[in-house]
């Protein structure tokens, strides 16, 4: 089994909201109850404030739970673990309920959100959107269409510079771990062929007890793999020894102005490691900033904004006049 093991994802989702988000607090929407298996460790060990609701695409109650938080205003910050093919639709509904401001953030777990087109995402008014994925980050020019899922994936594995089309009940990422499988099972025979001549099995049915008497030695193989030995399109591939994948890396992804951009990753081994260029977010900000005048509104306040002008009747509204925390924040 080549997918992560899910207290792995949980570990990820917890260290990238206590260390990188620091939320006090969150609202979880999921959509199947043997998903929640994964928020083991996030229901255990998150520190604040948590809620949960199920969301239900196919009735009216995916609604209510979205009126439900924005007319009790109890959350503004969610995992949302609903299938890909139904993010479009949460966007829009969350638009529709204000829910898009700079005060709201949203991480998405399918792992196939990357592939969503980023006009879905223009809803937002300052939102903040994170999704998290097996793949690293793809340069691709995205597009959906109703063809044939198996076909353009294939398509997309022989020519993954090319533009990709999909249906929105494809998972592009489910076929990656195909690919992955597949090296991993040649890698696996070149080993045991090395060894000895490999004779292929004859008169095998899924259907009969019979087995393959090298198949032991090609799991044996396969399990073997460490280190860079097997590296595909989800990264790394080794073995714990109870069979699970092991120090598979969990790509964080952030929404900018041009799409998905890279926030970091988490694995086993290294934990959380933060890779996003800050310098670059803040030369963007600066960049959009220019030529603008900023007005700010505060209060006289101790030892925030406090007056040392002139007395007169009407207090003077000169910079230099007025000193405090606020004054020295807004100078520097």
């Amino acid at each position: 089994n080549l997918h992560p093991h899910y207290e792995d994802v949980g570990e990820a989702l917890v260290s990238f909201l206590h260390e990188a988000k620091e939320w006090p607090e969150l609202g979880l929407i999921y959509a199947h109850d043997d998903s929640l298996r994964i928020y083991e460790n996030l229901l255990s060990k998150f520190r604040g404030k948590l809620i949960m609701r199920k969301w239900d695409a196919a009735d009216r109650t995916h609604e209510d739970i979205v009126k439900y938080f924005m007319t009790t205003h109890s959350q503004n910050r969610f995992v949302v673990d609903i299938p890909r093919s139904e993010i479009e639709g949460f966007l829009q509904l969350i638009s529709e309920y204000n829910m898009t401001s700079q005060y709201y953030s949203y991480i998405f777990t399918d792992w196939d959100t990357q592939f969503i087109d980023p006009k879905a995402f223009s809803v937002a008014k300052g939102a903040n959107f994170s999704a998290l994925s097996l793949l690293p980050l793809l340069d691709l020019n995205y597009q959906l269409a109703e063809d044939d899922p198996a076909q353009n994936a294939a398509s997309f594995l022989n020519n993954p510079d090319g533009e990709y089309q999909s249906s929105a009940q494809d998972s592009l990422t489910y076929y990656f771990l195909i690919s992955d499988t597949l090296s991993l099972l040649s890698t696996g025979i070149a080993r045991l062929a090395a060894r000895a001549p490999i004779e292929p099995p004859t008169g095998m049915s899924c259907k009969s007890n019979t087995t393959w008497n090298l198949g032991p030695d090609l799991m044996m193989a396969i399990k073997s793999v460490s280190g860079d030995e097997m590296r595909g399109s989800t990264g790394r591939v080794e073995f714990a020894p109870d069979g699970r994948r092991k120090n598979v890396n969990i790509t964080i992804l952030e929404m900018g102005k041009s799409g998905f951009q890279d926030f970091g990753y988490w694995n086993e081994n290294d934990k959380l490691v933060v890779t996003k260029e800050f310098s670059a977010t803040k030369a963007e900000i600066q960049k959009e900033l220019f030529g603008h005048t900023l007005r700010v509104t505060t209060i006289e306040e101790i030892p925030f904004v406090m007056y040392k002008g002139p007395q007169t009747a009407e207090k003077s509204t000169n910079p230099e006049h007025w000193h405090g925390f606020c004054v020295d924040m807004l100078n520097e």
